[in-house]
Parts: C-alpha cells; sequence; structure tokens
C-alpha cells in the first residue's frame, strides 16, 4: 500500500508505502532491488514537483516461504511499485490526467532522465494538460530548456501514436490539432519526445494542474 496526493515529485516527497513478502530474501538482496527499482516508479513520478521530508519506501520479508528466485522477486516488485507509483500520480490534488513522458534517442540515459522530468514537472505543460491544448510548442521548449543535447533537427514529437512535429517538420494543421485535442482529452495517454541523438531512454509520470489544486493548497493552513 502506498500513501500520496500532493508534494510529489522525484526523490519520492510526502509519501508512505509499505510492500510485504513472505520471499526468503536477505536484507542485502532486498535493499540492492529497491533501489534499482525505486528509480523507474517512485523516483519517476511527480505530482507538483514540491518536495517534503516523510518520503518512505519499506519493503519488509518474513521469509516463510522459503523460497527466492532474484529476477521473478524483481519482476514482481517493479509491477507492483510502478502500479502503486502510478496510482498516486493518478490520484493527485486535483489531478484529472495521468501522463506518461516516453523520452528516448537521448544522449544517454541521465540525459532521457532529465529531459522526462524537465516535461513531467513543468507548469506550463502541467496547465495545457488540464487545458487539453495540445501546445507541443510548450513540449518542444520545455526539452530545449532542460539544458541536455537536443537539436531542433532532429526532435520528434508525439501524442500517443500521432506525430505533431518530425525533426523540423510541423504537422501541426487544423485537422492535426484537433486529433491531437482528442488524445489530451483522455485521462489517460503518452507523450514522446525522440531527441534523434542517440540510445538513451527514460519514462517519466506526471498529472495536471488546475484550479482544484489551486484551491486545495490555497485554503490549506498548518
Amino acid at each position: 500500500m502506498a500513501k500520496g496526493a500532493g508534494m510529489i515529485n522525484p526523490a519520492m516527497a510526502t509519501m508512505l508505502c509499505f510492500i510485504t513478502t513472505d520471499a526468503d530474501v536477505s536484507k542485502v538482496e532486498m535493499q540492492e532491488i529497491l533501489d534499482e527499482v525505486t528509480l523507474t516508479t517512485f523516483n519517476a513520478a511527480s505530482v507538483d514537483g514540491d518536495t517534503s521530508t516523510n518520503d518512505t519506501v519499506m519493503l519488509m520479508s518474513n521469509a516463510k516461504s522459503g523460497s527466492y528466485d532474484r529476477a521473478a522477486f524483481r519482476d514482481a516488485l517493479h509491477k507492483i511499485m510502478h502500479f502503486l507509483a502510478l496510482e498516486m500520480v493518478r490520484d493527485g490534488e486535483g489531478a484529472t490526467k495521468l501522463v506518461t513522458y516516453n523520452v528516448s534517442g537521448a544522449k544517454d540515459n541521465r540525459e532521457a532522465e532529465i529531459v522526462a522530468k524537465a516535461l513531467s514537472d513543468s507548469l506550463l505543460v502541467k496547465t495545457a494538460l488540464y487545458g487539453e491544448d495540445p501546445n507541443w510548442g510548450r513540449i518542444a521548449s520545455t526539452v530545449g530548456a532542460s539544458g541536455c543535447e537536443c537539436c531542433e533537427d532532429t526532435l520528434k514529437i508525439s501524442f500517443d501514436t500521432l506525430c505533431v512535429y518530425d525533426r523540423g517538420e510541423i504537422y501541426f494543421d487544423a485537422e492535426m490539432e484537433r486529433k491531437a485535442a482528442i488524445v489530451m482529452g483522455h485521462k489517460k495517454f503518452t507523450i514522446s519526445c525522440d531527441l534523434g541523438i542517440a540510445d538513451g531512454s527514460f519514462k517519466a509520470y506526471g498529472c495536471d494542474l488546475g484550479h482544484e489544486y489551486v484551491k486545495i493548497n490555497a485554503d490549506y493552513r498548518t
């Protein structure tokens, strides 16, 4: 189980997660696998870009099954943590959309991660999502502002399978805008950015930002 609503950002933030197992796995191996899986699940999820002090993922085993397979255990843990991370984003304060930012073709995986998280944290991108505005320019400018290696002549941007910008060529006419707006009307979709530089890739997860988020946090008093 996991708890989270706002102040959710890579580094986990205001989040508490507890996972139990009966796998006969050592504490050392559990920690190694947990560290690895966290990078692409909870640390890839962002609601509002803000962090707090009490973020925790706790993995506990009583080892009573007497059996353990590292690969199977890692796959199962990733499936569980990926589901919980996405559910937290889906249930973010005021969130109406769950968006996957699929960045590929980066110089390396680290640069792909930086770009993906820049997109998931961008206020301009988040508000465009809430307004269901397929503003690919906000996507492109956020990629460029990330500080990572990129170029408009190699960049490709898609909403789900709908390509709106391809290596300098803009496909965004009135008909394309209509189709892209339909995609953005969905509760769940993917924005893909192929940087066309090398083979680095990363997926980050975020949501929109709208009136309800502002209301919740404007009314909140300690």
